[in-house]
């Protein structure tokens, strides 16, 4: 072993550490100081009285929000406030009309109205949602429920479940039921949730129509969120014979504690 040898190639891997340390450090801060020195060449949002659409255009998408979010706060409402929120929901980018969009969910939203309907078909689906509960805050348009209906196919399962949410609002569809096999067709929907909102729909309905598909599901379904909503939806067929066997062997066989009893809550309404 030659020590004289060695002692370089130590060194040298301690040097190798030392930079490698100095650079994991120090990067992170060369990096941030680069976006400060960036950031500060962008316009500066003005006070509050010069608030107005060309202040906004001006900025980067982060400093629109931070400029809606002071809107937001204010006590005294914004001369410019209605042209400012209609210009941010047609930013171009998601994130802003997101923030504008939550915002003028405590405003007078009637004043909206136009732009909330056009953002339902925007391409982003989290746009689409947080439109879609703004448009649910509107005040009730029957002739907006063909509308309601199509986003229950949506591909955001967030959308189709505020969907049949806002289905359910409509009172006279739960008499003249137009739409009500739209709901059925919907049973083939693989997310949990959404598929409580369409047995929920289907309660609301409390048509006899609806009982051979919530039967027939009861069978097939894995899905243990879905066969609760089943379970829970036989409360309005105790009168039928194959309910109450479906239900008793429900609370003795299945292998679900929740499903179980569940099924045996439902028969003790016999």
């Amino acid at each position: 072993m030659n020590l004289f040898t060695e002692k370089p190639n130590s060194l040298q891997k301690s040097n190798g550490v030392l930079i490698a340390d100095f650079i994991r450090i120090c990067f992170p801060a060369l990096v941030m100081i680069f976006l400060m020195i960036k950031c500060s060449s962008a316009p500066e949002i003005k006070a509050d009285n010069n608030r107005n659409v060309d202040t906004l255009s001006q900025l980067d998408w982060a400093r629109k929000i931070e400029f809606l979010e002071r809107i937001s706060i204010l006590t005294v409402r914004e001369p410019n406030e209605v042209a400012i929120l209609k210009a941010a929901l047609q930013d171009e980018h998601p994130q802003v009309i997101i923030s504008a969009l939550k915002i003028i969910n405590g405003y007078r939203l009637n004043d909206y109205r136009y732009e909330i309907i056009i953002l339902l078909d925007h391409p982003w689906s989290m746009v689409r949602w947080e439109a879609l509960k703004a448009f649910g805050a509107l005040p009730l348009d029957p002739s907006a429920l063909p509308k309601i209906v199509k986003m229950t196919k949506d591909e955001e399962w967030l959308v189709r479940e505020e969907a049949f949410r806002q289905w359910r609002n409509y009172d006279d569809e739960q008499d003249e039921k137009k739409f009500f096999f739209d709901a059925v067709f919907r049973l083939k929907d693989k997310e949990p949730a959404v598929l409580s909102e369409v047995y929920r729909t289907l309660l609301w309905y409390d048509d006899a129509r609806a009982f051979p598909y919530l039967f027939r599901r009861s069978f097939h379904t894995e899905n243990l969120a879905e066969l609760r909503e089943i379970v829970l939806a036989f409360r309005n067929y105790l009168d039928k014979p194959a309910v109450v066997r479906r239900l008793r062997y429900l609370s003795r066989k299945h292998e679900s504690t929740l499903i179980r009893q569940t099924s045996l809550q439902i028969l003790q309404e016999l």
